[in-house]
């Protein structure tokens, strides 16, 4: 059905608010165009659950598209519609949002890896029986060879006839992204091979085996990865990284990733030529930012489109009960608690500790130790999603930051395991990101020295105020997703027994707030940055380097949190045998880095505990072998006891008071 007066001048105003416009060009298929039909693929992707009435406004978002549609045009989703979702569609299982994609009239869905997120039976049998739209995977299959979506491909076929045919391919790090109780039943293949396979079907002349005249590969991956999708592929849409690409490849095909969360759509402007069924021209090739038109009413924007209008109605249901199940306070954050600051100011950097990470980390322990000792709680950084604000917490703000619905797991390590878990935050060499600050419990501290040899970075690992032993046993508690060894932490699945709590993060995450009542961000770095030797000589003064930048460092050199309303450090003091020991070193701390002079006293024991405190609340330990150690002597001239500079102790420095930062309640 074509659009209304309305919707036709709505479109054309929606046209001019597009970016990244590619120029009208004759593309690498013929030159010339006989009686060409003009077809229109309009895409989104990494939609993640984007319900809600503003930032992004989802009804608005799906007029938007409607918009910019007409007889002739396909609608292409390319993967992570569902999971990481804002709180309207988390708790309510996603289910919100694929009524609005079938409400859409969606007409091909490329699997993402959050369309896997709680799993392989979730997806055969929830997800893909919800969705009315056909969901499409190339690469990822069954033992027996078949797709485990619905298909490899589909075909739409526009009002004037042409076949669209849309090959869906999910990223090839699948593994470290999703549950490995998925590859107990599914394989993954290459998937460039995959999409030509299938492309190569469709224009092979074969009715037998399906004919497109134009193919669209929904490639869930960085464009990045795209070389070597050969000839027959007309249009190429990526996603999965989180960036908006308006390109071309050097054939001159379109590529396009529109902006995620509902912030952009692609529109990708064809003329077939219908003497030989062929792409003749591509017209345009662009990200359209989602708005109300000047001077429409957005409501009556919406309801321009029947299609807007029906998502509108689900959306506007799905927020009123998400609002009443998120209403509920359950907790006060003093100040805010935060993923990793990037360099803009905005969260979500996952190269830098964080103090909510820590924070969730913390959960674990607390929830799954008994109090037992040598006990580690673990949070990997892609898994926290949302910060709090200082202020009251809500059920919604709770579960926003662990949208996943992990189970709690516990998995036992060696002390050497544990160090290779600390080496795997410096991720494989074909990892996006290369690397990983894990959020650890606060009985937790280490040092590093990047500039080391991969898998020689870790220094010094303190548990419960001792020194790491690597034969002994050290329990780890997580989710189920790092627990299975996900994001490249494969040490975690080496483990030996493996347990299931029988508790759902959320849950837990939720009940434990509740407890703790008043939540004080913990602005410890467990990880300090230290160069220096550890065999020292009583009465010889040793340098040590803290926090001193490396070139092209892939972590924080740097002893403050990089998170929202961290204090910097000023000063740092050396403390010996108890982070309230005796002073043997003190420094001023610039921007983070410190140059610090520890000089023993007569009477260091032969093994030794130094604490590193900074007055910003981060501290470590370090083991320490000392030369020329004296028993000491009692009477006048022995050292005595000083308070500290800085904060007092944590949980980690055994037999220190505990802090003023961390978790009240």
């Amino acid at each position: 059905m074509r659009k209304s007066p309305l919707a036709a001048g709505i479109a054309v105003t929606m046209g001019l608010t597009a970016l990244g416009t590619m120029p009208l060009a004759t593309s690498a298929h013929a030159a010339g165009c006989a009686a060409p039909i003009p077809v229109s693929i309009l895409s989104f992707t990494d939609f993640h659950g984007r319900i809600a009435s503003a930032s992004p406004d989802t009804s608005v978002f799906f007029a938007t598209l409607e918009a910019n549609r007409d007889a002739d045009s396909v609608v292409v989703g390319n993967g992570d519609s569902i999971g990481a979702s804002l709180f309207a569609s988390f708790i309510q299982n996603d289910e919100p949002t694929i009524d609005i994609l079938n409400a859409a009239g969606v007409d091909a869905h490329s699997v993402g890896n959050h369309e896997l997120d709680r799993g392989y039976a979730d997806f055969t049998e929830r997800v893909l029986s919800r969705a009315d739209f056909p969901l499409v995977s190339a690469n990822l299959v069954k033992a027996d060879g078949s797709p485990v979506a619905d298909a490899a491909y589909t075909i739409a076929t526009t009002a004037s006839g042409v076949r669209v045919g849309v090959i869906g391919a999910i990223t090839e790090t699948l593994p470290s992204l999703v549950t490995p109780e998925v590859f107990a039943q599914a394989n993954l293949t290459p998937a460039v091979a995959a999409i030509n396979a299938q492309a190569a079907m469709l224009k092979d002349g074969d009715p037998a085996n399906g004919e497109a005249d134009i193919v669209v590969s929904a490639f869930h991956e960085d464009p990045a990865l795209n070389a070597g999708i050969g000839p027959q592929v007309d249009v190429l849409i990526n996603g999965h990284t989180h960036l908006t690409v308006v390109d071309r490849d050097a054939t001159g095909r379109p590529v396009i990733q529109p902006t995620n969360y509902a912030g952009g759509i692609g529109r990708t402007q064809l003329l077939v030529d219908t003497d030989d069924n062929k792409v003749c021209q591509v017209v345009s090739n662009e990200n359209i930012v989602p708005a109300v038109p000047n001077g429409i009413d957005r409501d009556a924007y919406i309801a321009a489109f029947p299609r807007a209008a029906a998502v509108d109605t689900i959306v506007r249901r799905a927020l009123a009960e998400a609002g009443t199940l998120g209403a509920e306070v359950i907790g006060e954050a003093t100040a805010p608690i935060s993923r990793g600051l990037r360099g803009d100011g905005g969260s979500d950097n996952r190269a830098v500790e964080s103090t909510m990470s820590n924070l969730i980390a913390q959960m674990f322990r607390e929830q799954l130790s008994g109090g037992k000792p040598n006990f580690i709680g673990v949070q990997n950084p892609g898994g926290t999603r949302a910060d709090f604000a200082a202020g009251q917490i809500t059920y919604a703000e709770a579960a926003a930051v662990l949208p996943f619905a992990n189970t709690l797991m516990t998995t036992q390590l060696t002390g050497a395991q544990v160090k290779t878990m600390l080496e795997q935050q410096w991720q494989p060499a074909e990892s996006r990101r290369p690397f990983l600050a894990l959020g650890l419990s606060d009985n937790v501290s280490y040092t590093y020295d990047e500039s080391r040899p991969a898998g020689e970075r870790i220094a010094n690992i303190v548990v419960d105020g001792a020194p790491i032993d690597p034969a002994a046993t050290y329990t780890i508690g997580s989710g189920s997703f790092l627990i299975a060894g996900g994001d490249n932490f494969s040490v975690l699945a080496e483990g030996s027994n493996p347990t299931d709590a029988g508790r759902a993060d959320l849950e837990t995450w939720v009940a434990w707030l509740k407890s703790k009542g008043t939540i004080v961000p913990d602005y410890d770095r467990r990880g300090v940055p230290f160069a220096g030797t550890t065999d020292l000589t009583a009465g010889v003064p040793t340098d040590w380097t803290i926090g001193q930048p490396i070139e092209g460092s892939l972590t924080a050199q740097t002893l403050d949190m990089a998170a929202q309303a961290a204090p910097r450090a000023t000063g740092l003091t050396a403390h010996l045998g108890s982070a309230d020991g005796v002073p043997v070193g003190r420094a001023a701390v610039d921007d983070g880095h410190a140059l610090l002079t520890v000089d023993l006293p007569a009477g260091t024991p032969a093994a030794a505990m130094i604490y590193l405190v900074a007055d910003n609340g981060t501290s470590v330990a370090i083991p320490v072998r000392v030369t020329g150690a004296q028993q000491p002597t009692a009477g006048p001239g022995s050292p005595a006891p000083s308070d500290r500079d800085g904060r007092p102790g944590r949980d980690k420095m055994k037999g220190a008071p505990l802090p003023k930062t961390g978790i009240a309640g």
